[in-house]
């Protein structure tokens, strides 16, 4: 539980310091203002947030304490004057009280004053049979059995002061008796999902809220689930009214236990149209619904009709090929959103190769993918595909493999925020930039249908590529290369479809050092490095291709000479390349271990950089900038390669013009 930074300010907030308070012998709290003390004291609430007050990470921690749970509270304990200041911040009262046991509840209340309220009602928790229910009364951390009914009490008892309202499985009951007033004023925030039980409060039906109404003006953010019985049209369900929302979340959740959050008919997504047209202000929306057992049409739900979103800066959708979020974009956002996320599950029968389906889905998402390119600048495009496999605690000889393909260009203005990974950068870089992603994850369970989720990934790069060869992309971004069928598939994609790039970043993706038990023995970062060069053909060392004089580049050329120069088919891979940028993320030295390992990796990874250099330089296509990103995990480990670093350093300086080393020592990378 947790408070965040509250807009509810005393009515005066005199900054100003009184002379009289000035003179000796008063302390330092003493000469500042009460507004000056609480803008403090907002500030100490945003960094130290009373959390789990009721006990449910102490239970699993042996470094958690009760009193490390009371956050900003805390300070009331200083003197006089800051338990004052603590005990009248009114707003910050009012965003915990639903996050504290019965009796500091109680007092919260009385300190919050009129404020409005953050209301979360936990989901309904079967207490078992009575000797558990007896074994948990007793225990120190813990729910009281009465929490949940006491906070709905709470909530139906001050539901005209609602700030903040989150929760999953209400009775018919509870929604009509918190939302009976229909009016909401000072409510910004709204939550309703549609999660239930086998055991617990009963699903309502659109009948029983027939009779209810939202009405809240002030609304900016809301969340629901896609089965929540909303009104429509002239259909029976909740009214809801939310002229000021900014922010939509619609999301079902794929979890066997709540079987009514996943939508089974076309009717049950009704409502939707009519939300989204009623907020004309939206900005972000996200919908989250990864089903296949019935077809969705889009087309037919919001009856043919456009919608016209002017504001809509956001679009984050995941799905399935049955769901046709593609349909949604044409209806809602025909000029694609600054940023566009797109999320694709397929299932095994939708990744067999025999099914049709698959390359019109991924080319409708792709022309998605070009059309935001084209429409925002974009400019840089970082391809990934990761490998992974798992199995269920309850089938242990079950194993489930997954790939995940990952497309994702955006502006490359802010690429020298990146310092190690791609990570680092999306942590660094403006919510604000502009971008498209496509990501697609494909899973195999059952290997005698003969689906290999990797396979998939390359196929799918092959239907997407297409879309950059139109577009002037001018960095390339490579993490991992996990196959040996990926990497020539992107040897081919750069041949073909990247001729105008002109900066290539080998990175990590995340900050973890690169895994012992990749398919590469050398770091990611410098693997990717290989695909400038292609392995299975011959290359002529010394020679510059056809045209090319040796004082030359192909950065000097236009697009049209380089096109005809080298081709769009087997010719050179990234003809107009001028700088690479590489990252180093050694693993540290694990207690107990030898030094050497670390030692030989940044060896390994040198050879390999110097290696590619050397490739392009014989062939006539001298890299002009080397930029070194990352670093060593330890400063004895920067120690103990510092020679081998200066004299590998002056191989790097022969075979490029300029090199930048910005590697740096981090217990912790990025």
């Amino acid at each position: 539980m947790g408070s965040c930074l509250s807009l509810h300010k005393p009515q005066n907030l005199d900054l100003e310091i009184e002379p009289e308070q000035a003179g000796a012998g008063h302390s330092p709290i003493s000469l500042l203002s009460d507004g000056i003390l609480y803008l403090v004291l907002i500030h100490v609430a945003g960094a130290e947030p009373i959390y789990d007050i009721l006990g449910f990470a102490s239970a699993q921690s042996m470094n958690s304490t009760y009193y490390s749970c009371l956050g900003w509270t805390r300070l009331s304990a200083v003197c006089r004057r800051w338990r004052a200041i603590v005990i009248d911040a009114a707003s910050l009262w009012a965003e915990d009280v639903f996050g504290f046991p019965a009796d500091m509840a109680a007092l919260a209340l009385i300190r919050s004053g009129t404020a409005p309220l953050n209301m979360i009602i936990p989901s309904y928790k079967s207490r078992g049979p009575e000797l558990l229910r007896q074994v948990q009364s007793k225990k120190k951390w813990g729910l009281p059995g009465t929490h949940r009914e006491r906070l709905l009490n709470l909530a139906v008892t001050h539901s005209d002061r609602i700030k903040k309202l989150i929760a999953s499985d209400l009775s018919s009951q509870h929604y009509h008796m918190i939302f009976k007033n229909g009016h909401f004023d000072s409510l910004t925030s709204l939550s309703l999902e549609y999660a239930y039980k086998n055991s617990g409060p009963s699903a309502p039906s659109r009948e029983d809220l027939d009779d209810l109404c939202i009405v809240a003006p002030h609304v900016r953010v809301a969340g629901f689930s896609p089965t929540l019985p909303i009104a429509y049209d002239d259909k029976p369900g909740l009214h809801i009214v939310l002229p000021a929302l900014r922010k939509l979340i619609i999301v079902a959740h794929v979890d066997f236990r709540y079987p009514t959050t996943l939508p089974t008919s076309m009717e049950q997504l009704c409502w939707i149209p009519s939300l989204i047209c009623g907020a004309p202000m939206l900005e972000h929306l996200a919908i989250d619904m990864p089903i296949d057992t019935f077809v969705v049409d889009w087309v037919q739900l919001f009856s043919g009709k456009r919608s016209s979103l002017p504001a809509l800066r956001f679009c984050d959708v995941f799905g399935m090929p049955e769901t046709h979020l593609e349909q949604l974009f044409e209806l809602i956002a025909p000029d694609i959103p600054p940023k566009t996320i797109i999320r694709v599950l397929l299932s095994e029968e939708t990744s067999a190769q025999e099914n049709t389906e698959l390359p019109k889905t991924i080319e409708t998402y792709g022309s998605i993918i070009g059309h935001s390119i084209r429409l925002h600048s974009l400019d840089t495009v970082h391809l990934s595909l990761k490998l992974s496999s798992a199995t269920f605690k309850w089938s242990p000889g079950d194993k489930i493999s997954a790939a995940t393909f990952l497309l994702s260009v955006f502006r490359g203005t802010e690429l020298p925020l990146l310092k190690c990974s791609m990570k680092d950068y999306n942590n660094r870089c403006s919510s604000q930039t502009a971008r498209a992603d496509l990501l697609a994850v494909s899973a195999s369970s059952q290997p005698e249908r003969n689906v290999d989720p990797s396979d998939v990934s390359d196929a799918i790069l092959k239907m997407i590529a297409p879309i950059l060869i139109n577009n002037e992309i001018r960095t390339l971004i490579l993490d991992e290369i996990p196959t040996v069928k990926w990497a020539n598939t992107m040897r081919e994609v750069m041949r073909t479809f990247l001729p105008s790039v002109t900066t290539l970043y080998c990175v990590n993706t995340s900050d973890c050092p690169y895994a012992k038990n990749s398919v590469s023995s050398y770091p990611p970062c410098t693997t990717a490095l290989r695909l400038l060069y292609d392995t299975n053909k011959k290359e002529v060392r010394g020679q510059s291709p056809a045209g090319l004089s040796e004082s030359s580049h192909p950065a000097d050329l236009p697009h049209t000479q380089k096109a005809l120069l080298f081709g769009t088919s087997g010719g050179v891979i990234l003809p107009a390349l001028e700088t690479v940028v590489v990252s180093m993320n050694v693993a540290p030295v694990a207690e107990g271990c030898s030094a050497l390992r670390s030692t030989a990796d940044v060896r390994a990874w040198w050879d390999e950089l110097i290696r590619a250099l050397t490739r392009r330089h014989d062939l006539g296509l001298r890299v002009r900038v080397l930029r070194i990103v990352g670093g060593w995990p330890t400063e004895r480990l920067r120690k103990r390669t510092a020679k081998m670093d200066a004299k590998m350093l002056a191989r790097a300086g022969v075979l490029v013009d300029d090199v930048a080393d910005e590697r740096t020592v981090s217990s912790q990378l990025g």
